[in-house]
């Protein structure tokens, strides 16, 4: 079954050229077990808190989208507004499973261009 609301995230993506990653949300901080959601996000979307679906995400997984996404970092954050002050966690897709530091819990993210 193709998940519509997803297939139309993608295809909105594509058409307008905006960059963007693919994002798993996993429960565990390992990238295992219980896939909580998927998501195509970009800088363009700003801060994200979790919540819904996602309240529960110890651990993400990036996959590209093509080279666009070259310049992009998705950042976790302790905080629930994506203060860099309270950075936990970052990477990309060539970074495997994305988990906050040791000990730590992530309330928000945010991809960051970092060409800007």
């Amino acid at each position: 079954m193709v998940n519509t609301k997803h297939l139309l995230s993608v295809l909105a993506f594509a058409i307008s050229g905006i960059n963007a990653y693919k994002l798993h949300y996993y429960q565990s901080q390992r990238c295992t077990g219980l896939k909580l959601d998927q998501d195509v996000f970009g800088p363009e979307r700003g801060c994200q808190s979790l919540g819904g679906a996602k309240a529960n995400t110890g651990s993400l997984i990036v996959e590209s989208t093509g080279p666009i996404d070259d310049p992009f970092m998705v950042v976790l954050f302790e905080s629930n507004d994506c203060n860099p002050d309270t950075i936990v966690g970052h990477g990309d897709e060539n970074s495997g499973c994305i988990k906050p530091d040791e000990g730590k819990a992530f309330s928000s993210y945010q991809v960051w261009d970092l060409w800007e």
